[in-house]
């Protein structure tokens, strides 16, 4: 059995805490990585990025309880490498689905805010995206309210 200390690269710079923290080696050519969950990442999500998630969500969401994706977690890690290799930039596998909240969240407001009267009018700068993906669902669009 060959030593761990082979495949560790010890930083020298971060050797601060009692235990040394390893950093994988990426290849040459490699934008991305895709931080582990308690790691932060100072990515700021802006229009063009929020609909590439949209359409990535539109793309793998099918492929969930399939051989190649068989979890929501394991769609949401695609998704984030995915994302991080287009938009070159580091995103953890946590910023999507957080952001995905969010989004979610705004646009069923959006959507009861403008099925009801006498509200001041809602603007969903995604309406036109999350309109295919909710059409069918029933959480967003019930068949009637009691």
């Amino acid at each position: 059995m060959q030593d761990l200390n082979e495949f560790i690269i010890i930083h020298p710079a971060a050797s601060t805490s009692a235990v040394p923290q390893p950093v994988v080696a990426v290849p040459e050519g490699t934008f991305y990585t895709v931080l582990e969950e308690d790691q932060k990442s100072d990515f700021k999500w802006n229009v063009n990025s929020t609909k590439m998630l949209i359409d990535a969500y539109k793309k793998y969401r099918n492929k969930v309880g399939t051989f190649e994706v068989r979890t929501m977690k394991q769609m949401w890690l695609i998704i984030a490498k995915y994302l991080s290799e287009l938009l070159k930039t580091q995103i953890s596998d946590s910023n999507c689905p957080n952001r995905w909240r969010v989004l979610d969240r705004n646009y069923k407001k959006y959507v009861g805010n403008q099925k009801s009267t006498g509200r001041g009018k809602k603007y969903f700068d995604y309406a036109e995206e999350m309109d295919g993906l909710f059409e069918k669902n029933k959480a967003v669009y019930p068949e009637f309210v009691l």
